[in-house]
């Protein structure tokens, strides 16, 4: 509504700002929401996406692959799905960890199935209900069709839950690790293509840093 405003203003339309102002109203409304865990990560994860969506898909564009046709729009839309569930995944991990230990390795690839998914149901359940206020039969198909992409992702996101190795538990972050997350999100954040190797290298050991520290401690853990 925010960016739509903008646009019918004359304004420049700012996703961070319209993120921000979501949030405040939402905090102005209940300023405890702050502390939990729906809020956090629901603004963690667009915000992410924001930031670190486009870095992430320039790193993924150093990936050797010549690919045309059907195989390169089909490697497009992998690697955009990808680069859009890492940032998203980036950007909740500190309190994904915090308060609930564990890491799903799955969530990545689950996405790039599970969000077209959603967004397809959220339309079919607008369309389910426009039709369905004057016609029900009419509105009975999307409505079918909204419950099975439901139903779908439902199956997914279990089928990898069970799976073995499909939720590692980290623990809760500490300093090594929040000092890792930190030098990871400033090495995206600098990252730019045709610039020396030393940045892709930040990178690579701002990521290796993050996870060093849960890495470590669960080891310990095991041997004890």
């Amino acid at each position: 509504a925010l960016s739509r405003a903008a646009g019918l203003l004359g304004e420049r339309n700012d996703g961070l700002t319209s993120l921000g102002a979501a949030a405040l109203l939402l905090l102005l409304y209940n300023p405890f929401q702050l502390f939990g865990a729906g809020f956090l990560l629901s603004f963690g994860a667009v915000l992410g996406f924001m930031l670190f969506g486009q870095p992430i898909d320039l790193l993924l564009n150093r990936i050797p692959l010549s690919l045309s046709g059907w195989g390169g729009k089909a490697w497009r839309w992998v690697k955009g799905g990808v680069a859009a569930s890492l940032a998203a995944t980036l950007g909740i991990l500190p309190v994904q960890l915090y308060f609930f230990g564990t890491l799903p390795l799955f969530s990545v690839f689950l996405n790039i199935l599970v969000i077209p998914l959603a967004s397809f149901a959220v339309v079919l359940g607008l369309i389910a209900g426009l039709l369905g206020s004057f016609l029900p039969l009419l509105g009975a198909l999307p409505k079918a069709i909204a419950v099975l992409c439901l139903r779908a992702m439902n199956l997914l996101t279990l089928s990898a839950a069970k799976t073995p190795g499909g939720l590692v538990s980290l623990g809760q972050p500490d300093a090594l690790f929040l000092l890792g997350f930190c030098g990871l999100c400033a090495a995206l954040l600098l990252y730019r293509p045709k610039q020396r190797a030393w940045r892709l290298r930040l990178v690579m050991a701002g990521g290796a840093l993050c996870f060093a520290s849960p890495a470590v401690d669960a080891m310990l853990a095991s041997q004890r």
